[in-house]
């Protein structure tokens, strides 16, 4: 028997084969796959940063067209957008929100719209640094 997938590469490539062909990987899952870095030990600038890689428990976001019906299923958080040609990138081989879309939708998940969700940070870093 084959083992279940362990990794979010692994994961991700394994959801393509239920999702509309139009099914986007975003939010936290396009800040791991896209390989944004994530700080360490904190928000300073001497801060170490590495990409992160999510346990295997977590599970694996993804947006589809607003008209679509909302992705489900166990390890999966559908959301509904509608996206234009320049929020998606491609990455491995697998279809991503861009960095700037990434950070507009954690951002709207956020408390305060001045104080963004700490796993936004590494969007906006990318976004510095031009992508």
């Amino acid at each position: 028997m084959a083992e279940a997938p362990d990794t979010l590469v692994e994961r991700c490539r394994a959801a393509v084969l239920a999702l509309p062909a139009d099914a986007v990987f975003s939010h936290d899952t396009a800040v791991a796959l896209g390989g944004w870095l994530i700080p360490t030990h904190g928000s300073r600038p001497s801060a170490t940063y590495r990409a992160l890689e999510p346990d295997t428990g977590t599970p694996v976001h993804v947006t589809v067209p607003s008209l679509a019906g909302r992705p489900r299923g166990r390890g999966l958080v559908g959301h509904r957008a509608d996206l234009a040609p320049g929020d998606v990138i491609v990455k491995d081989g697998l279809l991503i929100t861009s960095p700037w879309r990434t950070w507009c939708d954690l951002a709207a998940g956020s408390a305060s719209d001045l104080d963004p969700p700490p796993q936004a940070r590494p969007v906006v870093a990318a976004l510095a640094r031009g992508g």
